[in-house]
């Protein structure tokens, strides 16, 4: 039954988008926030912002799946190695389509590093599918409640940091980040619930 979540998740945000641009008070909100990041374009902001947005990277992603979706497996975990395996697949094209059904267009002080529709983050969708996945494998295996613990921190303040970093770059407005959190947050849950 979880495996409709992402599903109803993509309706909601395919609906919501072009929503967005006449509801005054998200409207009001947003360019609150670009003002914000306007001001703060340090120079080590943006580096570290750079760094930080880097963890949801098609990438990185790509390579962090090569590597442990074929160790799960290896080490006999199957269920695990296909979870983190469609982690590491699914939310790239997902975005896209999304991108490409939706047609939002980039803060105005988007740089030139960014291109494409808005609508949703690819980086924090692939994030939040990718880390949260990996955290709720991972997890179960640690030793002590503590490393156990740690694991679903990392696994769900990566993506928040990188959807707070695509904003602050300028490369996405607050609604995208908010629409990848969702559906990777979404497609996590699907991904690694057992299902009965």
């Amino acid at each position: 039954m979880l495996l409709l979540l992402p599903l109803a998740v993509t309706a909601l945000l395919l609906w919501a988008a072009p929503r967005l641009e006449r509801w005054a008070r998200w409207q009001a909100l947003e360019r609150r926030v670009a003002v914000m990041v306007g001001r703060h374009q340090h120079p080590r902001v943006v580096a570290a912002a750079l760094d930080i947005s880097a963890l949801g990277s098609s990438t990185l992603v790509a390579l962090l799946g090569l590597v442990a979706a074929p160790a799960l497996w290896a080490a006999g975990g199957t269920d695990a190695a296909l979870a983190l395996a469609l982690a590491t697949v699914l939310p790239g094209p997902l975005g896209r389509w999304l991108k490409h059904r939706t047609q939002l267009g980039r803060p105005q002080a988007s740089r030139s590093i960014t291109f494409g529709s808005s609508f949703p983050s690819n980086h924090t969708l692939m994030a939040s599918a990718w880390w949260l996945t990996a955290a709720a494998i991972t997890a179960p295996l640690l030793p002590t409640d503590a490393l156990r613990t740690g694991a679903w921190m990392l696994g769900t303040l990566l993506p928040l940091a990188v959807g707070v970093s695509r904003v602050t770059l300028g490369a996405h407005h607050v609604a995208d980040v908010v629409a990848g959190w969702l559906l990777g947050f979404g497609l996590s849950v699907a991904l690694v619930t057992p299902s009965n």
